[in-house]
């Protein structure tokens, strides 16, 4: 599969999830606490603590690859 694929793919995800935390009351992260914002906050940053995971993993598969069409040479100006 196509890098841009997989961040298409992974960008659609986020977005599901969000969704489906918001509509499903932050799936019970908000009974740890009396603050109403607790729950929210709370999910959010698991949401995005795994989409730094599934970056980091996709980077560093298309780095394992050697794909030479980015590299770390300048373009010519």
């Amino acid at each position: 599969m196509k890098l841009i694929t997989k961040l298409i793919l992974l960008g659609a995800a986020v977005v599901l999830l969000l969704f489906l935390g918001s509509t499903l009351g932050f799936l019970g992260f908000g009974l740890m606490s009396t603050d109403l914002m607790y729950g929210p906050v709370l999910y959010c940053t698991l949401v995005l603590a795994v989409l730094i995971l599934c970056c980091t993993g996709i980077i560093v598969s298309h780095l394992k690859k050697g794909d030479s069409s980015h590299s770390e040479e300048a373009a010519p100006v």
